[in-house]
């Protein structure tokens, strides 16, 4: 229902002032985006923007500086220095009288917080046309997707994206998926792993196991290796129809514990079975971004790349050349 065209970030983390085009050559929106670079370069912290701006709604109505502090930028940012303590106290004393030197602090505080404001702003496609989503140091200061509520109707609606986690422990411990996902499922399941894979003992609607044939034997998802599970469990968050509504799908790592051959038959596959979705994932995979110094072509076009550390590079350039920082 929803798919994001563009998001600009001003002081979020360690974006300084980037933009990210989700729009390809003839103007239309990417269903695939792969991020990749160096660790710490801030792939992950893109979907973490997105994720914030879809879910937009439930910063509404309160001051949020406290909670965006962390992700607001700083060349030398310690989430235990004092000035952030004082920053949430100042507010809560109201009567109080400040010495002189409470004074100063409370100036170079203010001051501090006036140069590194934080801005995110995305332009999302909708049933309803283009829609605005921003957010600053402070909260909301725009939410049109909101205008979305009366199609929803009775549905509550949370965030406009969707999360696979397949590292998250407690969805590693259990295994559960609609039995009306069987299919798609096992489609998925064996173009990834490379093996017969099965569901078994539906309950109330539900499977709760899943079994990989490997060589004459059967591994149920209890005896599945840790990368087994993980991968069981991102194909189960992109098959279940429960997210169906999500046609904006965020994954980080999207390769991980895959086997190398089987980067690119996953990533063919995942677009065959959801045309209608669009994918911004980050990854590490020499076969689908390439490797040149080790002779690898990227699989994958370069219209749908996005090198976050020349991405970062041209961004430092931009804000050097307009002193911004």
């Amino acid at each position: 229902m929803v798919k994001i065209k563009k998001i600009h970030m001003e002081n979020f983390c360690g974006y300084k002032h980037t933009s990210f085009d989700f729009m390809d050559s003839n103007n239309n929106i990417k269903d695939l985006a792969l991020l990749y670079a160096t660790n710490g370069a801030g792939k992950s912290t893109l979907l973490d923007a997105i994720k914030m701006v879809c879910c937009a709604k439930q910063y509404e109505g309160r001051d949020n500086s406290l909670l965006f502090r962390k992700s607001t930028y700083n060349p030398d940012y310690d989430p235990d220095l004092d000035s952030f303590k004082y920053q949430y106290l100042k507010d809560k004393r109201d009567g109080h009288t400040f010495s002189k030197e409470e004074e100063i602090d409370r100036d170079a505080i203010n001051e501090e917080l006036n140069r590194y404001k934080m801005r995110i702003e995305a332009i999302f496609d909708t049933p309803i046309g283009e829609k605005r989503v921003i957010l600053n140091s402070q909260g909301v200061e725009l939410n049109e997707l909101k205008d979305l509520t009366d199609l929803a109707k009775d549905k509550k609606i949370y965030s406009y994206c969707y999360f696979v986690d397949a590292d998250h422990l407690v969805n590693m411990n259990k295994f559960q998926i609609p039995v009306e996902a069987k299919d798609i499922f096992i489609e998925l399941a064996e173009a990834v792993y490379g093996f017969e894979c099965e569901l078994v003992k539906p309950v109330s609607g539900y499977y709760i196991d899943f079994i990989i044939h490997k060589y004459g034997d059967k591994v149920h998802f209890r005896r599945m290796s840790a990368g087994e599970k993980k991968i069981a469990t991102l194909v189960r968050g992109l098959c279940d129809p429960d997210y169906n509504d999500s046609k904006l799908v965020l994954v980080d790592n999207i390769e991980m514990h895959v086997y190398m051959a089987r980067h690119a038959i996953m990533i063919d596959k995942i677009l065959e079975l959801f045309p209608d979705r669009q994918f911004i994932a980050t990854t590490h995979s020499p076969i689908l971004v390439g490797c040149p110094s080790m002779g690898i072509n990227a699989y994958v076009n370069d219209e749908y790349l996005y090198n976050v550390d020349l991405i970062k590079e041209r961004e430092w350039e931009y804000v050097r050349k307009n002193k911004l920082g």
